[in-house]
């Protein structure tokens, strides 16, 4: 039984929760949320300058924490940011004195014995958390990982080399920051592996992303034209990625087969910018891309799919946009790193290792959205739901804030 008195946290994330217009954003809500049922919150946040806060978001971090603070994030990288502070160049936006004497200014006023820091490019503020105070790093992604993966999707060697650079940035960052820290929270057994492999970090659990609730649509797969899904901003490397390895190698093999096919591209992306995208690599198909842009109600617009895509090869951790489908009973298609910590047996997601199989999974669509199989599906999301998620981890780590 939770005690009426609850301990304190001083909880900081370094994704923005509002809008929940990615995965990080999703999961800091949820953590906020969540966490609230157990702690009272300390909570510093990172801002984007262009961002303001809503009435509706005020309310939120009213309801949720017991004292919030805000710290602006600058709007563009450092070049010498590591030279100077040795925070990486794509972390230096998160880089701010003002949060190092924050952090330490709300801990010792509060008397906080526990500390939460969510996502890597905040992990230098456990230079401001004292040794007597417990604290949890959340790696939303193993930023290492991430980027060797992105390594193998670049082409140009002047690039390259300059990414190579900066993946070694974010190694050196890692490797100084995570042992730090006395718990380490990972969103998949693969990312466990991942940081023993990578740091000798050991004392490592597994607390996935999840979905708010199971919505099933109940929609029959219409054949013609099949309405494929793809979801995310292309200011994010992997889904531009994703989007050119659908054009480039999906799309001709859907054509050849005489599989009719429309594209739904969700996210905050351009139509020139896409449409130049499909120039350069597969220009007969431009008609059937669509762009639909930025999608408050995630219900709303799954219900226009058929399936979702997500030919993801680089990044890490689970992939709330997947989860988030299959709790709508879509069907996904994705690939071996896209389904890293949530693969399952069950005919709704499938794993692809080669474009024909993408194109022959499209073929078995019609007949999966069967009951036995939304049933198998149930049982499986059952423990992805946050509510879940969030009472299991605070059972994993509770002994540690008695």
């Amino acid at each position: 039984m939770i005690n009426s008195k609850k301990n304190k946290l001083f909880l900081a994330g370094g994704v923005f929760p509002f809008p929940k217009s990615s995965g990080g954003a999703t999961r800091f809500y949820h953590t906020i949320k969540n966490l609230s049922k157990y702690f009272d919150i300390y909570l510093l946040l990172f801002k984007p300058s262009y961002y303001r806060l809503s009435p509706a978001d005020t309310r939120f971090l009213k309801k949720h924490t017991r004292y919030y603070e805000i710290i602006v994030t600058t709007d563009h990288q450092s070049q010498d940011s590591f030279f100077s502070t040795t925070k990486p160049y794509w972390f230096s936006p998160w880089y701010h004195p003002d949060a190092l004497l924050a952090t330490r200014r709300i801990i010792f006023q509060n008397k906080i014995k526990f500390a939460q820091i969510d996502t890597t490019q905040i992990a230098y503020l456990i230079d401001s958390i004292p040794r007597t105070v417990f604290s949890i790093f959340v790696a939303y992604d193993i930023c290492t990982t991430s980027f060797i993966r992105r390594l193998a999707e670049v082409k140009n060697l002047k690039t390259y080399i300059v990414h190579y650079i900066r993946y070694l940035e974010i190694y050196f960052y890692e490797q100084k920051y995570l042992k730090l820290f006395n718990k380490i929270v990972v969103m998949s057994p693969v990312d466990r592996k991942e940081v023993r492999r990578l740091f000798g970090v050991t004392n490592s659990i597994s607390v996935p992303n999840g979905i708010e609730s199971i919505n099933f649509l109940n929609k029959s797969v219409d054949p013609s034209p099949l309405k494929i899904g793809l979801l995310g901003s292309f200011s994010h490397p992997p889904n531009r990625f994703a989007f050119s390895y659908f054009l480039e190698n999906i799309a001709p093999l859907l054509n050849r087969q005489k599989i009719n096919f429309n594209l739904y591209l969700v996210g905050n992306n351009s139509t020139p910018e896409i449409q130049s995208i499909v120039n350069n690599i597969y220009p007969q198909i431009y008609s059937k891309i669509h762009n639909l842009g930025f999608i408050k109600s995630t219900k709303s617009v799954f219900k226009g799919f058929d399936c979702l895509f997500a030919p993801i090869f680089s990044g890490s951790g689970t992939r709330v946009k997947i989860i988030e489908a299959l709790s709508f009973g879509i069907p996904v298609i994705t690939s071996p790193i896209g389904a890293e910590g949530i693969k399952t047996s069950n005919p709704f997601l499938t794993v692809a290792h080669t474009p024909q199989e993408y194109v022959n999974a499209t073929k078995k669509l019609a007949s999966i959205n069967v009951p036995s199989n939304l049933i198998k599906l149930k049982t499986f999301l059952k423990p992805f739901l946050w509510s879940s998620i969030f009472d299991k981890y605070y059972q994993q780590v509770h002994h540690h804030f008695k």
